[in-house]
């Protein structure tokens, strides 16, 4: 990805930590599809090739940060993402990202959860009321 360097190299900011941006980047685009297909997942009357570009990518990192990042909590990630969309997207772009991100998060969080056992029953025979 020698475009990504030339990019993180020309726009850096002093103390930007450029091996995370990397590893986000790299991150995002190994997994695009399996991202793409969590996004079409949850979006209603959206696929991932009608969103903008901008948007997709966004997204895509969040979804790495959330997904392969263990020590991130998903509400940073998405926070981040809406701060960017914000920045550089579309007006509307900002509560996008937020609802599909949301809803990713929530599917995730239902995911993890236990599947209840099903109760034991009592497997005594009843009691005969002859006496």
């Amino acid at each position: 990805m020698p475009m990504v360097e030339t990019l993180l190299g020309e726009n850096a900011e002093p103390g930007a930590d450029l091996p995370y941006a990397r590893t986000l980047i790299r991150g995002a685009w190994q997994h695009r599809e399996r991202f793409d297909a969590r996004m079409d997942a949850v979006a209603t009357h959206w696929s991932t090739e009608r969103m903008p570009r901008v948007d997709r990518m966004i997204m895509r990192i969040a979804l790495f940060e959330m997904l392969e990042c263990v020590d991130l909590p998903h509400g940073v990630a998405i926070n981040e993402a809406i701060e960017i969309a914000k920045q550089f997207s579309t007006r509307e772009s900002a509560g996008f990202v937020n609802g599909i991100l949301d809803a990713i998060r929530l599917d995730v969080i239902r995911q993890q959860q236990p599947v209840p056992k099903p109760r034991d029953h009592d497997t005594a025979a009843p009691e005969s009321g002859a006496s």
